[in-house]
């Protein structure tokens, strides 16, 4: 039966195609080059217009400003359900299009319009190859909001379009300045291969509402609320739409660029929101939409998310964006997105989270080159997951009492990435990082495990302790490389901690980090150099403990410690110490020992110091086994993912020996 009806529909629709009409409107020249239509003639085209017929505008400008004179009694205001418009479609199949097929040539026009140009209700029907301009849908043309919608054009069917059109100097007081639907729900019409330009509004989508735009262009819109930049609460770009393969450059929205809907393979260059209001601003680009395949560059916003705000971003570049509040500013990329995924952030600005300020779950990006004034060059309270976060810098604030912190990462998390030349530090104040590459400054966390951090230094600055001015922007003092409440399985290489004369004083490779007990334990420490191995610890009830780690092969001041009293060390093999024999065991650790080798070749590891892993263990190395079983160990890993434990031991260091074939495998085929 459905066949049959589907069969039916078409049947007509050829029937109506075989007996459309081309029905031409006339325009006159009234001075050379300049062609004035006829108005009449094309409202009598669409009063008497059959399904399927194409009207055809000669060149020339068709002013509608008379129809307004007497609009609600006009045969064109067929509904005042959506409001009065100037023109109206209403059978379906209808074609209102230009006749020489340049947008540029055939102008839907009025003076002081306080009315919407067109409404279509036909379905299927279009305009096409014109330029309408200077269209409002006004609180004049109803007084129901919710239909004081699409200056230009009114799409009142899901199957109306319009292509190759101009949208010029339109706006409305609700939804859709350019264009938009009737209500303020639902989805309906579509504009291809169009331009919108110097629209405005002072509604929701100053542009376009609740349509959906293909291979447009929306350049050099703005809104027109009063005021500077705490005016207007929801004057946006776009609301709700649909955009593929557009273009979106220059426009300066008060609220933000587009809002809700999705953006694909588009790209949004140089927008700007201006608006300042505390309770909803942000996103010079896009806020709360879904974002696939798109560009960002030059965008901005006044406060939060200098090009995106919320949403999903997936396969996206976005670069050169900034916020441009100089203390109160957040996310100059990125701010607040549920999803970030597969995207290259890069060489954004803002105070705060330069690259991307709490992203809910950041996966599988590259994050380089951003700058913040302080706290997060590269994320800021962000959940990264598989990222490669590189070459990000925080400076430091202004008067110059602190330094920038979190050149990478400032709080959140980082699961299986890379933190590379960050300057002010790798991470800051986060909560955890797993299983990280770290090649960097330093470096601060609640919690590092599984981590390989190598190659570090002490310049640029990173986070001082107290404030203590930075002539030349250089000195300072107390400088920690290492800040942790635990430490576990991490190995720590190739690091130079030295102390500068003139720029870093007691520089020191650990330093405490929350009140209690500290712990660093299974870790290989080897082959740094350090001015002053431990510090901190002494200070708000802080403690530390050194368990199971390897020790071995560093240069500078030994294991020279401050607050020596609350610094332990149980079970760790080391090749130079200079810490007093006589020490007070914390809880659990009472039985620990320590064994000191005369020489790294001692502590026999498995190869050259070019091979990977170097310090992974031999089964003939003393360090097999002679560690505590500490509780977290049973269900645990070593660096590389073999079981922390074998036969109930564990060894000395990140690495836990499982060179020998555990037993033998069968396969049964």
């Amino acid at each position: 039966m459905r066949k049959r009806i589907v069969a039916s529909c078409l049947a007509l629709a050829a029937f109506a195609a075989a007996f459309a009409d081309d029905i031409p409107v006339s325009s006159t020249e009234v001075e050379p080059g300049v062609w004035v239509g006829d108005v009449v003639a094309l409202t009598n085209a669409l009063k008497t217009c059959k399904a399927g017929d194409t009207i055809i505008l000669a060149k020339g400008t068709y002013d509608l400003t008379p129809l307004q004179d007497d609009l609600i009694n006009s045969p064109m205001n067929y509904s005042t359900y959506y409001g009065p418009s100037m023109l109206y479609i209403e059978k379906a199949d209808i074609t209102l299009k230009g006749a020489t097929g340049n947008p540029e040539d055939v102008m839907l026009t009025a003076t002081d319009a306080v009315y919407r140009l067109l409404r279509i209700a036909g379905a299927r029907s279009s305009v096409r190859d014109i330029h309408l301009t200077g269209g409002y849908a006004s609180t004049v043309s109803n007084t129901y909001y919710n239909l004081r919608n699409g200056g230009a054009v009114m799409f009142s069917t899901s199957t109306a379009f319009a292509s190759n059109c101009i949208f010029s100097a339109n706006k409305s007081s609700r939804l859709g300045g350019a264009v938009g639907i009737a209500g303020n729900s639902g989805f309906g019409g579509v504009v291809y291969d169009s331009v919108f330009r110097d629209n405005s509004g002072t509604g929701d989508g100053y542009v376009a509402s609740l349509t959906e735009l293909v291979r447009c262009v929306i350049t050099n819109n703005q809104t027109t609320a009063a005021g500077t930049q705490d005016a207007g609460y929801s004057q946006q770009l776009t609301y709700g739409c649909r955009l593929r393969d557009c273009l979106i450059a220059d426009n300066v929205p008060t609220r933000c660029g587009i809002e809700l809907g999705f953006a694909e393979n588009c790209r949004f260059i140089n927008n700007y929101a201006r608006g300042a209001n505390y309770s909803n601003p942000g996103g010079g680009a896009a806020r709360d939409a879904a974002l696939t395949n798109c560009y960002f560059y030059g965008n901005r916003s006044y406060r939060l998310g200098g090009a995106i705000r919320g949403g999903q971003v997936v396969n996206c570049t976005v670069v050169s964006n900034s916020v441009i509040n100089a203390t109160d500013s957040y996310g100059g990329g990125i701010y607040q997105a549920s999803l970030v995924e597969n995207c290259n952030i890069i060489s954004n600005m803002c105070g705060h989270g330069a690259g991307i300020q709490e992203g809910a779950f950041v996966t599988n990006c590259y994050i380089a080159y951003n700058w913040a004034r302080d706290g997060g060059g590269g994320a800021r309270s962000s959940v990264l997951v598989d990222c490669v976060v590189e070459h990000n810098v925080t400076d430091s604030y202004e008067n110059g009492n602190y330094g920038g912190s979190g050149g990478g990462l400032y709080g959140g998390s980082a699961t299986n990435c890379v933190f590379r030349d960050n300057s002010c530090s790798a991470t800051y104040n986060s909560s955890s990082i797993y299983n990280c590459d770290i090649f960097d400054t330093s470096m601060h966390a609640k919690v590092f495990d599984k981590c390989r951090i190598a190659n570090c230094k002490n310049e640029p600055i990173a986070r001082a302790i107290g404030a203590v001015g930075y002539p030349e922007g250089h000195t300072t003092s107390n400088l920690y490389m290492i800040g942790c409440s635990v430490m576990r399985n991490c190995l720590i290489t190739n690091c130079n901690w030295k102390s500068i004369p003139g720029h870093f004083v007691n520089s020191a490779m650990f330093h405490c980090g929350a009140a209690g007990t500290n712990r660093i334990e299974n870790c290989t420490i080897a082959g740094n150099y350090h001015y002053i191995f431990a510090r901190g610890f002494a200070k708000a009830n802080n403690a530390g403990v050194f368990a199971n780690c390897a020790i071995i092969g560093n240069t500078g001041s030994d294991i020279s410690t401050m607050d020596d009293g609350a610094v332990v060390f149980s079970n760790c093999v080391y090749s130079t110490k200079k810490w007093e024999t006589s020490r007070t065991f914390l809880p659990g650790f009472e039985d620990g020992e320590n064994w000191q080798l005369d020489s790294v070749a001692q502590a026999k590891f498995c190869g050259d110091r070019g091979s990977e892993p170097y310090y992974a263990l031999k089964l003939s190395s003393p360090l097999r086994g002679i560690g505590l079983v500490l509780d977290w160990m049973e269900d645990d890993t070593d660096l590389v993912g073999n079981p922390r434990l074998r036969d109930g031991k564990a060894d000395i260091g990140c690495f836990q020996c499982w060179l020998n074939p555990v037993g033998a495998v069968f396969s049964i085929r």
